[in-house]
């Protein structure tokens, strides 16, 4: 089972808002440069949160393969990170002589990456990492540009780049021969350090905002900040999302007189799978004096929005010297077939000592 980061349920939250959920959430991760932090940004609002931190520095680019691993490159190193825990695995060693600015796997899964040159106003230079043995193999310099921060292949396999100084560029994977795309267009290193794909041909690029970038002309359009600086390197990534329970309050949330009598009290939710198909909702009772606990199935009291109501038997008793009542916690619990759990949601049934409050 996976769980979530507070960023992540936060940033669904927003996505919810706005009515763009069917399935995962496609969201943009990034990685700053000094500190290695990993960030999910909304590709909706331009807003992101901390996921973690990957406990790498000078980490300039990030990529994801078809089996959507992502890939980063620092210090001679490869390694993977994990997008939930941003915790990361090393994989070979791939010395690149100078520092790799830009990854991205080509749709045949090969890895591309520049490399700057070796003295500042060099040209970048094309080349290619073996993910397997770490073999670096050079395609070419990149003739009159020196300042490509940025590498992702368009889902019909053109090489887009992002020049600093120039903008938005082609590179000829074959022989690192690079077009721009707009020459009345240029480029800057506080604007773009990372760009990506999404999955419908949509191209972003982010440093301390998040941007769209018009394939054909170069143009820029601010999609929103806030939560991240400094990013290097972004994907667009399928977010698995776990099912969202909401609660209304218990009808009585109170119960009086405390005369032993066992009462009624309605629980009306709704439980919603984001990401497949919800497989258990459990509803359970914690009472405080360990007497009336339980767990049940709830699952088939969910009709076809989700809704439910249930009703639990509870005693409105408590003990004469407990000065602040006897208290129920009421929590429900949800899965989805993907392996997703809910974040579990409470509310509380009180037996009061008195009705003083």
């Amino acid at each position: 089972m996976r769980s979530y980061t507070v960023c992540q349920i936060i940033l669904l939250a927003l996505m919810l808002s706005r009515g763009a959920v069917a399935q995962a959430i496609e969201m943009v991760v990034g990685i700053d440069f000094i500190s290695g932090n990993l960030y999910l940004i909304s590709e909706t609002t331009g807003a992101g949160g901390l996921v973690g931190n990957t406990g790498r520095s000078r980490t300039n680019s990030l990529a994801q393969d078809s089996a959507g691993t992502l890939y980063c490159h620092a210090s001679n190193t490869l390694f993977t990170i994990d997008p939930v825990t941003a915790s990361t695995t090393d994989v070979v060693t791939a010395s690149t002589g100078t520092e790799v600015s830009a990854l991205a796997f080509s749709p045949a899964n090969v890895l591309y990456a520049i490399r700057i040159g070796t003295s500042v106003g060099d040209d970048s230079i094309l080349i290619t990492i073996d993910t397997t043995t770490g073999m670096v193999s050079t395609i070419g310099t990149t003739t009159g540009f020196t300042g490509l921060q940025a590498l992702a292949f368009a889902p019909d396999g053109t090489l887009f780049a992002w020049d600093i100084r120039e903008g938005l560029v082609t590179i000829d994977p074959t022989t690192a021969a690079v077009t721009d795309v707009n020459a009345s267009v240029g480029g800057s290193a506080f604007t773009i350090q990372g760009i990506a794909f999404r999955s419908d041909g949509t191209l972003y690029g982010a440093r301390d905002s998040l941007y769209t970038i018009n394939t054909a002309t170069g143009v820029l359009t601010l999609v929103g900040s806030g939560g991240y600086s400094d990013v290097r390197g972004i994907e667009l990534i399928d977010v698995p999302v776990p099912p969202v329970i909401t609660l209304g309050t218990p009808s009585p949330g109170v119960l009086w007189p405390p005369n032993g009598k066992l009462v009624s009290v309605e629980i009306r939710g709704n439980v919603v799978a984001i990401d497949g198909e919800l497989d258990e909702v459990w509803l359970q009772v914690d009472d405080e004096y360990y007497e009336y606990d339980s767990l049940t199935e709830t699952t088939s009291l969910l009709d076809g929005n989700g809704d439910f109501s249930t009703t639990v038997w509870l005693p409105a008793s408590r003990n004469r010297s407990d000065k602040d009542g006897r208290t129920y916690v009421i929590t429900v619990y949800a899965s989805d077939d993907m392996g997703n759990d809910a974040e579990p949601v409470e509310v509380t049934v009180v037996v009061p000592h008195d009705q003083r409050g």
